[in-house]
């Protein structure tokens, strides 16, 4: 009767030169394969690397040319563009100052649902301002049309257009004032 049968070499951890001459060829050609790696990939990242420092080159030159057009256009650098910022923005509308006074200025009794502003086409070219609302009272519109006179930020006060429209709680006057507005 047969056991069992062992496959297994009984010598199996035995160096031969046979062996060690395919470990050190095997070895060889891996290192090698490396080798051949590294130098392509080198050559390769050379190469981008040329051409990325011809492209800055390119920007840096396109750079100052776009900055001395700047400069020329400008005047000589940056005082000279903070005076232009300056000078445009001096005689410009402070819309903040004149909104919060106009809020101060508006009667209880008033409600605005629209203001626009537009440029008079009378030849000076002078900002004016639109204001249309509500109203219960009409004293409250002849006094609203007085602040506004009185107001630093506007003048040339004018009622344009007033309206009473019957509502189901009394008499609504709507009406339209026109205003210049100082500040240019």
């Amino acid at each position: 009767m047969i056991r069992g049968v062992n496959f297994l070499e009984v010598e199996r951890f035995v160096i031969t030169y046979k062996k060690m001459a395919v470990a050190f060829v095997a070895t060889l050609v891996v290192c090698l394969l490396f080798y051949v790696g590294q130098s392509v990939r080198q050559i390769y990242l050379a190469h981008g690397i040329d051409n990325l420092q011809k492209e800055v080159s390119e920007l840096k030159v396109k750079q100052e040319s776009s900055k001395a057009q700047l400069q020329s256009q400008l005047g000589t650098g940056p005082q000279a563009a903070v005076q232009a910022l300056r000078s445009s923005l001096e005689g410009a509308i402070r819309w903040g100052s004149a909104l919060t006074d106009l809020a101060r200025r508006l009667p209880p009794q008033v409600w605005l649902h629209g203001i626009r502003n537009y440029v008079k086409a009378d030849g000076a070219g002078r900002p004016a301002i639109v204001f249309e609302g509500y109203s219960q009272d009409i004293g409250s519109i002849s006094l609203f049309v007085a602040l506004l006179e009185k107001s630093p930020h506007f003048e040339t006060v004018v009622l344009k257009n007033t309206t009473n429209e019957a509502g189901g709680e009394g008499n609504v006057f709507q009406f339209s004032i026109e205003a210049e507005v100082k500040g240019l």
